[in-house]
């Protein structure tokens, strides 16, 4: 079992649509990058990790996601 990226990368323009797309056993790592609009008018597109974790998902699964979250986390650079 490996953590690898998913191909082909997907676009999804609602949550319902990423929803919908995400597996029944099958943990997942969600970068989520939005448009906002700061105070001062800037505009801005900030990421988001969202963790998909079902509760189907095996054991092994879940050990693996665990211990993953720091190192994609900080690959994403969601921490900036």
């Amino acid at each position: 079992m490996e953590i690898a990226q998913q191909e082909p990368l997907e676009t999804y323009t609602s949550i319902e649509d990423l929803i919908d797309a995400l597996p029944e056993n099958s943990p997942r790592y969600i970068l989520l990058s939005y448009p906002l609009t700061t105070r001062d008018g800037r505009l801005s597109t900030p990421y988001v990790m969202l963790y998909y974790l079902p509760v189907t998902s095996t054991q092994q699964a879940r050990m693996l996601y665990a211990g993953a979250v720091e190192i994609i986390r900080s690959k994403a650079g969601v921490n900036k």
